[in-house]
């Protein structure tokens, strides 16, 4: 008898041990999910198909947004100075918080863009003012419009150069009168309207003595656009997905983990430092061990990172692919930009249970 239960006991130590063993074993065991995406910059930072993001001719990303509605207005040269009805309201509770990433301040390029077209066949002098928020009306620099044509006028934060490079603003100008550094005006702030009112229209020059009773239509619109370029230190907050970012791991449905390690490969073309955390509301946390370096076109950066997640939901290891995914972005030099076309790789390679 006590010859049995020493067996029997025997028998349970070994089937304890072995359970144990598969337990650890199993807990150290790799699960390799091989899933990739390579995403746009615009996408990467949601401004994907946004109607308040451009990009200039040279592939940089813009944050503007139009006046609700432009002014059209008839004119007859032959009456001298006139008064444009109306005003061009520019929203500013419809730009992205990118465009104010600097602790609230828009990027040195900043400024309203005001187009005007002039189909007459004299020239136009025109005298807008701009008012932002409840500030004080302040006049702008007049401007002089030749016959028959379309231009922008961009009025500035900093300076733009002669070939438009730097320009904030996506518009393919033919033509463009640069104001710079209007020390009046700060384009910088945060703001909740900007009214482009008061415009005055007079001809210039004899020839519109002549033209009596030929009225024209002038056409002005205004937007209020910032060049997506920062100083080195600045700080950009995002919230995505890995969804958002075409990364699926449906494929991980099968697992429920309390903690576990996801290691990512990351090839970062664009000049910023990102560092990734997580959470959601039924209880899942996460932080990466390191920020992903920056990099660019000419010399892109891979750096493998491990986000560890803690997850006391008891869901499916899958749900991690619709967490808030918090991207801290970090200008790695001064006149960081964003180019929209240029991609970030992101490759998953594995969980590692750790719990």
């Amino acid at each position: 008898m006590k010859k049995s239960i020493i067996l029997a006991s025997v028998a349970l130590l070994a089937m304890t041990v072995s359970c144990d063993l598969f337990k650890n074993t199993f807990k150290e065991q790799d699960v390799k999910v091989n899933e990739s995406s390579t995403v746009p910059a615009d996408d990467f930072v949601g401004l994907k198909n946004s109607p308040t993001a451009g990009a200039t001719p040279e592939g940089d990303l813009t944050a503007e947004v139009w006046a609700d509605q432009p002014i059209k207005v008839g004119v007859d040269p032959s009456l001298g100075k006139i008064k444009a009805p109306g005003t061009l309201l520019v929203d500013g509770s419809k730009l992205p918080d990118v465009a104010f990433a600097n602790n609230g301040v828009a990027p040195d390029n900043a400024g309203l863009l005001l187009t005007i077209k002039n189909p007459s066949s004299i020239e136009m002098k025109i005298e807008p003012s701009l008012q932002i928020d409840d500030s004080n009306i302040i006049p702008l620099p007049p401007v002089i419009v030749g016959p028959e044509k379309e231009v922008g006028v961009i009025y500035c934060k900093g300076t733009v150069k002669p070939d438009l490079k730097d320009a904030p603003t996506s518009e393919a100008l033919d033509e463009a009168i640069v104001v710079p550094a209007l020390a009046d005006i700060d384009f910088g702030k945060k703001f909740g309207k900007m009214e482009v009112k008061d415009i005055f229209l007079s001809p210039v020059g004899t020839k519109a003595a002549a033209l009596t009773g030929d009225s024209v239509d002038i056409e002005f619109n205004a937007k209020f656009c910032a060049l997506l370029s920062f100083p080195k230190g600045t700080v950009i907050t995002i919230h995505r997905s890995f969804h958002d970012l075409n990364i699926h791991l449906d494929r991980l449905s099968e697992y429920t983990f309390n903690k576990y390690g996801i290691t990512l490969n990351v090839t970062n073309t664009i000049p910023f430092d990102i560092f990734a955390s997580a959470s959601s509301s039924e209880g899942i946390t996460a932080v990466a061990d390191k920020p992903v370096k920056a990099g660019s076109v000419d010399n892109p950066v891979q750096t493998t990172a491990v986000i560890t997640v803690t997850d006391n939901s008891g869901n499916k290891v899958s749900d991690i692919e619709n967490a808030d995914l918090t991207l801290v972005l970090t200008a790695d030099k001064n006149g960081a930009r964003l180019p929209k076309d240029v991609k970030i790789k992101i490759d998953v390679d594995k969980i590692t249970p750790l719990e």
